[in-house]
């Protein structure tokens, strides 16, 4: 249900992150603050099954790493910025077990990277605690590995070639951040991030070589980690 009413509000983030916008310039002309530089790491768990067929069989890829950097720049102690690249290790695929009577064993290996616009909206406590919303726009980068599935103790194979997808990505995230020192700073976040939707292109198999494309799925996630913030 969350997910549906994301992919259906899609408008509504990108009014809510150019109301950020808006707000930032408009900051720009009051407490003029500082630029910061962060590094990245956490944990990127896909959020739904990557498909009900005889490719992905109704399966979740497992848990990744990822690990990021970025730029930012503090307006005020309410709007803050940043832009972000972020590498998410490989995704893994993997499936043993039973489908139309058939015994399958199938694999592959998904990553990502994407570059993130990011707009926040900090309401601090003290002069330590900031907990924070966040909305971000950019573009995602999708690389499907190659892909083998093999029936009936290799009696039929199903290979893929590897590709790459270029799509729209956004995300939706809440966070804190715990000032360290005047220059240095701890950020703890959670968010949603969609990928938009990517595809394996063809898979062929072994007994007839028979092409036969795939359906796209859209990929999703749920991600948490930490970040170090340094403020000049």
């Amino acid at each position: 249900m969350f997910l549906n009413i994301f992919e259906k509000k899609k408008h509504l983030i990108t009014l809510l992150f150019s109301t950020l916008l808006c707000n930032i310039a408009n900051a720009g002309e009051t407490q003029l603050e500082s630029t910061y530089l962060r590094l990245d790491a956490g944990l990127t768990q896909s959020s739904e099954k990557l498909g009900n067929n005889d490719t992905y069989y109704n399966q979740n890829l497992d848990g990744a790493e990822l690990y990021g950097f970025g730029a930012g720049y503090i307006f005020n102690e309410n709007i803050r910025t940043d832009l972000t690249l972020t590498g998410r290790t490989n995704s893994k695929f993997t499936y043993e077990g039973e489908y139309s009577g058939n015994s399958v064993s199938a694999n592959q290996n998904i990553s990502s990277t994407t570059l993130m616009l990011n707009a926040y909206y900090s309401l601090p406590i003290n002069n330590t605690f900031s907990p924070y919303v966040n909305a971000g726009l950019g573009a995602a980068r999708i690389s499907m590995g190659d892909y083998s599935s093999s029936y009936n103790s290799g009696e039929a194979t199903y290979s893929i070639s590897s590709s790459t997808n270029y799509n729209f990505a956004w995300n939706l995230g809440l966070g804190g951040q715990m000032k360290l020192s005047n220059n240095l700073a701890f950020d703890a976040f959670f968010r949603f991030i969609d990928f938009g939707k990517t595809k394996t292109q063809y898979k062929s198999m072994s007994n007839d070589n028979t092409p036969d494309a795939v359906s796209p799925f859209s990929l999703r996630s749920y991600e948490t980690g930490i970040s170090l913030i340094y403020r000049f």
